[in-house]
């Protein structure tokens, strides 16, 4: 990939790996559906000054607005109903390191649907290596005990809500559209977070709002780096020499970083040996598939 879209890639999952110290610190106060909603309806709103002003744009939105809806409803409003549904089952640090499989299910999911994306004997064996480091860490968790099946539900919702974001990244791939990535960041997001804060109130009931400054740290910090990270990744995936499997390897920064901020902020996570192990596996992966990827390119 050319320089520029990887420093995007880093960007947005670096942004993205803050978020689950953001969520876990905030979602004992609400409830999943509307924070999550109320989080993304403010980010979308924050990336439409950027847009809406601009004639070339406001026809691009009519020519596609049901295409955006549709990115809306999948990138945001399923994958992140289950997404913020599975924090009530695992810990902050084991969320990101379970999120840390989307490179893996979209390197296998785009060589089914992507022509030019294939999986290589080189790329597959990198890959696997990501993926024990991610078993090494779920299997540390007891998965067979009481608490264990509570955590493999969880991880369940987790790895369902990535395969939401993937097949929204290989439709927006595969469109023929010219879509400016602010405007698709904005829509997707402000449309998909209304969804969710107008579902939560049928599903959740209508909170109080009575929140204390905790929450509302939380939810500012959260707002801003979705906006950031979604224009980040759009813009990057946008990019027509970017294949989505070599990009989606960046996000095997999440679960290196996001467990780390989880585990020095959070007062209650604390890395065992085994996830410390298990996380080392997941960076070696890293390493060795963008080496992989420019060797294969060379």
């Amino acid at each position: 990939m050319n320089k520029k879209a990887i420093l995007l890639a880093i960007i947005a999952n670096f942004l993205w790996s803050t978020a689950f110290l953001g969520i876990k610190s905030a979602i004992d106060l609400t409830t999943p559906l509307f924070f999550a909603g109320f989080r993304f309806m403010i980010s979308g709103l924050l990336l439409l000054p950027l847009w809406i002003g601009v004639l070339r744009l406001r026809k691009q939105f009519l020519a596609n607005w049901r295409f955006l809806l549709g990115i809306g409803v999948m990138q945001t409003f399923i994958t992140y109903a289950l997404f913020y549904n599975a924090f009530k089952y695992v810990d902050g640090a084991m969320a990101a390191i379970i999120v840390g499989t989307g490179p893996i299910l979209t390197a296998i999911t785009t060589h089914f649907f992507i022509h030019n994306d294939k999986m290589t004997k080189k790329k597959m064996l990198t890959l696997i290596c990501g993926f024990a480091g991610i078993v090494i860490i779920a299997l540390s968790k007891k998965p067979f005990s009481v608490e264990g099946s509570r955590t493999i539900f969880g991880i369940t919702l987790l790895l369902i809500s990535s395969m939401g974001s993937i097949f929204a990244n290989i439709f927006i791939k595969k469109s023929p559209r010219e879509l400016n990535p602010v405007l698709l960041s904005s829509v997707q997001l402000f449309s998909g977070g209304t969804l969710l804060f107008l579902t939560s109130f049928a599903v959740e009931g209508v909170p109080s709002f009575n929140f204390p400054a905790r929450f509302w740290l939380a939810l500012s910090w959260l707002s801003f780096l979705s906006a950031a990270a979604f224009w980040c990744w759009m813009k990057a995936l946008l990019m027509k020499d970017v294949k989505i499997s070599d990009l989606n390897v960046w996000k095997f920064i999440i679960p290196v970083s996001g467990a780390i901020l989880c585990w020095i902020f959070l007062p209650n996570e604390s890395p065992a040996r085994w996830e410390l192990i298990g996380m080392t596996v997941v960076a070696t992966s890293i390493v060795v598939y963008n080496r992989v990827i420019k060797a294969e390119k060379s």
